[in-house]
């Protein structure tokens, strides 16, 4: 099952357009720019690593610090943790993922609301670890506001990618 949760709260299903374009008709700050693709890999892994932390522990209150203002609001560290329950009591290990370059499955794109969405994976095995997530700028940084994460049984002799 994909754990996801994001401001407007736990979905089990993959973020949908309209969550991604949202209701309002705002366009996008022309400040705002897709970050290079070593920030982008860097915002993809550091997020995903917090989450295997917060698994291991049982302790969610980094990542939900580490989210943007409206993720804080909307998720207690209790909240986070049911949500990942599932994740978590499987034991998935991903750390491995720090020496990995994620693949992304879309091009990544600021919408009218000003959110930077990433969707791909991480190329681990025997399960890959898929992601969607979805960041705010806040304060001059980029800051989780949604979070989906999964695993897929690689299927034996094909490319994890």
């Amino acid at each position: 099952m994909l754990s996801k949760v994001c401001a407007g709260g736990l979905r089990a299903s993959p973020l949908s357009a309209q969550e991604v374009k949202g209701e309002a008709d705002a366009q996008a700050s022309p400040k705002l720019r897709i970050p290079t693709d070593n920030q982008l890999a860097t915002l993809i892994v550091s997020t995903l690593i917090a989450l295997n932390q917060a698994n291991f522990t049982g302790n969610y209150s980094v990542i939900r610090e580490l989210g943007s203002p409206n993720f804080q609001g909307a998720n207690s560290s209790g909240r986070l943790s049911e949500i990942f329950a599932d994740l978590r009591n499987r034991g998935f290990d991903f750390s491995p993922i720090i020496l990995l370059q994620p693949k992304l499955l879309r091009k990544p794109a600021i919408d009218n609301r000003g959110m930077l969405r990433l969707t791909g994976f991480l190329p681990t095995a025997p399960e890959r670890l898929n992601f969607d997530l979805l960041y705010e700028f806040v304060g001059g940084r980029w800051l989780l506001f949604g979070i989906a994460a999964n695993t897929t049984l690689v299927q034996t002799g094909a490319p994890a990618n």
